[in-house]
């Protein structure tokens, strides 16, 4: 047995994951880019997540991410080591990649040092000759790129202490290297030693303001000064007095930079750009582009000097040639890497995005909601729902995808049929709902938290901060409240719950527990406390996170001191029987552990073969065997491609077995083995086939009968390989029962159910 509390498991799913490297899927948005670069006929655009790579001379785009390259996630810069080609790439932590002609070359000194801890975060990368300055929260950092080495760490403050610094530049007629930091702009001799900070000093011209921005153009030094009370201001010095720039009007700025003899700023609304005597050159804005959304981050100028590149907020990478042709080049992905919540109803995955504060109030997120299938990203604008802000949680009718609800936090529930909007649930129309305003506050917004079906067709709802957080919507279409008792009042919050199998209503609160609820013969509704209290639920902690039932009818629950499992949840509301929480413990070395126990549990799903995922906020997901025992896979942003460890939530198509992960850097995917098993085989299939001989993935086997018996067999009958389907779907690797390659041929897939009354055969044609 693995033990998932020990770090053992890490070094398991490192294997893992290099096993199933090329059965991962990352859904990255490029709509923004946090920077651009050149190198040749290729341009750059930098998301946090990814890299996509625009060749001139064909058009084609290509991704660079972390699943086919890149040593790390949470992109802050890009900068060209010239004499070499290669695009130097920054991450935030410190790591450093380089990057030329399809290889990356990693430069870990900085991210795996154990100094400056708590302040290592990276500003901006810059090359200056064979050297990399890099801007940290504690200093400037110099790497050798000939030897592709950490050369020297500058620490600049008063006294030798830790200055974050934002940029630096060399001016070498002048002399001097700038920093700019957030305590003004700092410089030092180019003839001192820079690794003392006596030789560093405050220019006094700025004093203490903060300095983002600093740049050498035509061998004179440019920066960029914030003050909190007005907008930036560039100055520059000329004759060894600094002197305002009044060519870049007073903004709010995200770029200044020198660019193939070209001066560029990019602010809110535009861009300017002037040429060695700074002359106007590019006046570019909303208003004269006539688009709403041009929102440049940064710019850099084309080595041919004809046309400029964008790295946008909002519409990926923006050419503008001479002739003011506004070209956007945007791969394939969502609108935006922002998750909240998933569901998928086996045609489409939709992604909530309106991540809630950590006091659950409104965030005033209008993008809807994005879809995903068929290998193809979509939205359901805000526009399309009445500009509902947001929309925390999806749900469809049991017997139409197409009719779906949405919940907003704050403005009720929509619903939407077959592409349009037919009902809104809010304060404008309380008497055609029973869905209850947030009680003691000047707004009287109606807080959706979720929703769930049971099994007469009715529509259960939960809703936050009232006294009557319950309601549902018949399957007739007439609507009842219900208070969930004292627990559950106007100052609770909550945000999660489901309808089991035998029609119970379970209540997620942010601290207080789970209220379970059960509609009575008499119509009303019996309601259950379930807390940390032996004989009432002896929750690991009563701060619950999520909770799913398995195909045994066992509640497993998420708490933020592990997971619990409560076998017989039909005992809650019979009196004298016991349904208190069991931990999930195993014994290594000697030491009984306990399921996740000391981690923060966000997620708990189960799969169509009754196995486990389950979610954390720091060590990203776990998938264990059906009774939670045995680990299958640990899967964490440093041994595979999810981007962050903090996983918001986790849905699976239940035709395909692809795992959706939320987490969040953005929406990751693995393809998973078990989908929902079937009551009879459905036109049973293989995919991929026939299996070429450039495959060498997985053989999928699917639309079974739960957990069939799959034999296969040779055109003679030689049994080659058997398997059990993990609920609906079989996984075949084109090998025999030694691991060596099938050869080609056809193979028949013979299938049966446990009591071999249904059978089925598919016919699979290799090639090698």
């Amino acid at each position: 047995m693995r033990n998932l509390y020990s770090l053992v498991s890490l070094l398991v799913s490192l294997t893992l994951c290099g096993q199933h490297k090329g059965m991962w899927t990352e859904h990255l948005s490029f709509n923004n880019l946090v920077d651009v670069a050149q190198v040749g006929n290729l341009i750059f655009g930098a998301t946090s997540q990814g890299i996509m790579i625009y060749d001139k001379s064909d058009g084609s785009v290509e991704r660079l991410t972390k699943q086919n390259g890149l040593s790390d996630v949470e992109i802050v810069a890009l900068a060209v080591h010239e004499p070499t080609n290669r695009l130097v790439i920054g991450y935030q932590n410190g790591n450093i990649d380089l990057y030329r002609n399809g290889r990356i070359t990693n430069i870990s000194d900085i991210s795996r040092s154990t100094l400056y801890l708590g302040n290592r975060r990276l500003n901006h990368i810059r090359v200056i000759n064979n050297n990399l300055y890099v801007s940290m929260a504690f200093g400037i950092v110099v790497v050798n790129l000939s030897e592709n080495l950490v050369r020297e760490t500058y620490i600049i403050g008063p006294a030798g202490s830790q200055l974050e610094v934002f940029q630096v530049d060399i001016d070498p007629v002048g002399g001097f290297v700038y920093a700019g930091t957030p305590d003004g702009l700092y410089r030092a001799s180019l003839q001192s030693p820079l690794i003392f900070f006596q030789s560093w000093s405050r220019v006094s011209r700025f004093g203490q303001a903060e300095i983002p921005f600093v740049t050498v153009f035509k061998d004179r030094p440019f920066v960029l000064r914030t003050d909190p009370n007005a907008s930036d201001s560039v100055l520059y010095l000329q004759d060894s007095v600094w002197v305002h720039f009044d060519g870049f009007v007073p903004q709010n700025y995200s770029e200044l930079r020198a660019s193939n003899d070209l001066l560029i700023g990019a602010h809110d609304f535009g861009l300017r750009a002037f040429n060695e005597n700074l002359g106007s050159i590019y006046n570019l804005t909303q208003d004269n582009l006539r688009r709403d959304n041009f929102i440049p981050n940064k710019v850099i100028r084309d080595k041919d000097g004809e046309r400029l590149w964008i790295a946008s907020m909002q519409t990926g990478l923006n050419e503008i040639s001479p002739e003011r042709y506004f070209l956007t080049y945007l791969p394939e992905g969502p609108p935006a890497n922002n998750a909240f919540s998933l569901f998928h109803n086996g045609e489409k995955l939709y992604v909530s995005t309106a991540a809630l504060s950590s006091t659950a109030t409104e965030q005033f997120d209008r993008s809807g909601v994005y879809t995903y299938s068929n290998f193809s990203w979509d939205q359901i604008s805000g526009d399309q729902l009445n500009n509902i802000n947001d929309i925390v949680a999806v749900a469809s009718h049991p017997d139409n995808p197409n009719h779906l609800f949405f919940a907003s936090w704050g403005g009720g529930l929509q619903e939407f049929k077959d592409g349009q909007l037919i009902n809104t649930f809010n304060t404008s129309n309380l008497s055609e709902h029973a869905l209850t305003p947030v009680s003691n506050t000047s707004s009287s917004n109606i807080r959706v938290a979720a929703m769930d079906w049971d099994s007469k067709g009715n529509l259960w709802i939960v809703t936050s901060q009232n006294d009557n957080p319950l309601a549902v919507r018949r399957a007739d279409g007439t609507w009842e409240q219900f208070s969930l008792g004292s627990t559950v009042n106007t100052t609770t919050i909550v945000q999660k719950m489901m309808v089991t199998s035998i029609d119970q209503i379970w209540v997620q609160t942010r601290s207080s527990g789970i209220v379970v609820a059960q509609e009575n013969e008499s119509g009303g509704m019996d309601i259950r406390h379930l807390n940390q209290s032996e004989g009432s639920g002896e929750l690991p902690s009563n701060a619950v996170n999520d909770f799913d039932e398995d195909r045994n009818g066992a509640i497993w629950i998420g708490t933020g001191a592990g997971v619990g499992v409560i076998f017989n949840p039909r005992n809650i509301f019979i009196s004298g029987q016991n349904y208190d929480a069991v931990r999930i413990t195993f014994e290594e070395d000697g030491v009984v552990q306990a399921l996740l126990a000391s981690e923060n549990v966000t997620k708990v799903l189960v799969d169509g073969a009754n196995k486990k995922w389950f979610g954390t906020s720091f060590r990203g997901a776990f998938y264990t065997s059906s009774d939670g025992r045995e680990e299958i896979f640990a899967f964490n942003r440093s041994t595979s491609p999810l981007p962050s460890n903090n996983i918001l939530d986790i849905a699976v198509d239940p035709e395909s077995g692809e795992v959706f992960f939320a987490t969040s850097g953005g929406v990751t995917s693995f393809q998973g083995a078990a989908t929902e098993g079937k009551d009879e085989f459905e036109e049973p299939f293989a995919y991929p086939n026939p299996v070429r001989p450039d495959y060498s993935g997985p053989i999928f086997i699917r639309n079974l009968v739960t957990d069939a018996q799959v034999k296969i067999t040779d055109v003679y009958g030689n049994l080659v390989f058997e398997t059990r389907a993990e609920g609906g779907q079989a996984v075949w690797d084109g090998r025999g029962f030694h691991g060596e390659p099938v050869a080609s041929g056809v193979y028949q897939a013979m299938m049966n159910d446990r009591e071999g009354f249904q059978t089925a055969v598919v016919k699979i044609l290799i090639v090698r």
